[in-house]
């Protein structure tokens, strides 16, 4: 496993709390821009079952930088909601 890899690897444990193995498994035919992108996601507090299948259905890494803007911008309006008086 490369070391891009494995560090996006650790971000993505380190923030949901889950074992390696299975982010590993769970991981295992991405590319490793997909895997940064997930890491970058759960970063921004989005769930990482919403990352997982935005990564899944992207078809390239245009489509995966669309379905990560739409899910800050989803996120953001969110937050705002939660935070409206």
């Amino acid at each position: 496993m490369d070391e891009i890899r494995y560090s996006s690897i650790l971000k993505i444990c380190a923030i949901t709390g889950s074992e390696i193995s299975q982010i590993e498994e769970m991981t295992m035919h991405m590319s490793v821009s997909e895997i940064d992108a997930l890491g970058d996601f759960a970063c921004a507090g989005i769930r990482f079952e919403d990352c997982m299948k935005s990564a899944k259905i992207a078809r390239n890494e245009e489509d995966l930088s669309r379905m990560v803007n739409l899910l800050l911008s989803a996120s953001t309006s969110t937050d705002e909601l939660n935070q409206a008086p």
